[in-house]
């Protein structure tokens, strides 16, 4: 599995001048929070969703490659599917009354095959000045 570097993505993307919109929290069949996240093409869709138990196997996976563990601190080499359930576990038990979406999602904010994570601070009211 190939993974373009990371300052290649940060240069290639094409984000939109205006200011920032806000997302809605949406909700699947079975009352999953999710935010759908824009797009420029017809081909992916992207969704930022909690951590599913499932995703534990795509994490470990993600982990091991090179490049990506090498830019993180403190991610144990190899990173083993039992770091993966546990790590999923302690996302999975955050309080609070606002879901912390942190997984970035393809095709599918229930089903979809974890692509990447994010980690966010909700707070109240607009970003603004973020450059």
């Amino acid at each position: 599995m190939d993974f373009p570097a990371f300052g290649k993505i940060i240069h290639q993307m094409e984000l939109p001048v205006e200011s920032f919109p806000y997302y809605e929290i949406e909700y699947t069949q079975d009352q999953k929070p999710y935010v759908r996240l824009p797009h420029y093409d017809n081909t992916t869709l992207f969704f930022l969703t909690e951590f599913y138990g499932t995703d534990a196997e795509a994490l470990m996976e993600t982990l091991n490659v090179g490049d990506i563990n090498n830019a993180l601190i403190s991610v144990p080499k190899p990173y083993k599917l039992d770091h993966a359930h546990y790590f999923i576990k302690q996302q999975q038990h955050s309080s609070g009354a606002v879901p912390f979406l942190q997984v970035i999602r393809n095709g599918d904010p229930r089903l979809g095959r974890l692509a990447g994570c994010v980690w966010l601070t909700p707070r109240e009211g607009a970003m603004e000045n973020l450059y």
